[in-house]
């Protein structure tokens, strides 16, 4: 555990990206709940078996499920966060994934599409879900967990698509990532972004233009542009 280092550097917001599987061993959980640790995003590619497919590891699911139980606790100072990849093979499960979640007291969801917001990870082109399928779903979600007093993010959509949803995309709201690669090179992560996002022509038309990044480039050369519209300025 690096917690204490990290707090000698002047990290005071840590944050760990996980599978969890590791915190199925209580000593560790309890080990982590000593260090200044803040929060654990675990990332979920599906609900039960389809998680262990994706991942390629069986019995990973219900692993990641014991780290999480050990984690509330054993280590109580620390929030979870499930980052929920939305995939054309998963994306009706989503709603009974989040209410699963919900009830071990999982405090904060994301939500990503194709890729995440520093544009690194990115789903197999084959597994890609049409937006407009997936945006249905989203909005039942957005009500659960606004019902439960959660907050949750959507990474990776054009504000033309979430329309009522907007409010919830993450891009928004942290625009100047940055972050360290290994060759130990800073990377800005909005840029990075950009450079893989394009806009249509009409998308100049949009009250949000300014606001939106775009629609993934892979996205659009596997679909198309037909799903997009613009929300049209007022006068």
């Amino acid at each position: 555990m690096q917690g204490h280092y990290c707090h000698r550097l002047g990290i005071h917001h840590l944050y760990i990206y996980t599978n969890a599987r590791r915190f199925l061993y209580r000593a560790f959980a309890k080990k982590a709940g000593e260090t200044q640790l803040s929060k654990a995003i675990i990332e979920f590619f599906g609900f039960g078996d389809l998680h262990d497919q994706t991942t390629r590891c069986s019995g990973a699911f219900s692993q990641t499920i014991e780290g999480i139980k050990n984690l509330k606790q054993f280590a109580r100072n620390i929030k979870i966060e499930a980052k929920i990849f939305i995939l054309a093979s998963n994306y009706k499960q989503l709603v009974e994934l989040v209410r699963f979640l919900l009830n071990l007291g999982t405090d904060d969801f994301s939500f990503v599409f194709l890729k995440d917001a520093v544009g690194a990870f990115k789903i197999n082109k084959q597994d890609v879900a049409l937006m407009h399928s997936v945006v249905r779903e989203l909005r039942v979600i957005a009500k659960l967990l606004k019902g439960a007093d959660k907050q949750f993010f959507i990474e990776g959509m054009p504000l033309c698509i979430l329309q009522e949803l907007k409010g919830c995309l993450k891009e928004v709201y942290r625009p100047f990532d940055e972050l360290i690669n290994m060759d130990k090179k800073i990377i800005n992560c909005r840029q990075t972004r950009t450079a893989q996002k394009l806009k249509f022509d009409f998308c100049a038309d949009c009250r949000d233009e300014k606001l939106c990044e775009g629609v993934w480039r892979e996205y659009f050369r596997r679909y198309g542009k037909s799903e997009f519209k613009p929300y049209r300025r007022q006068n």
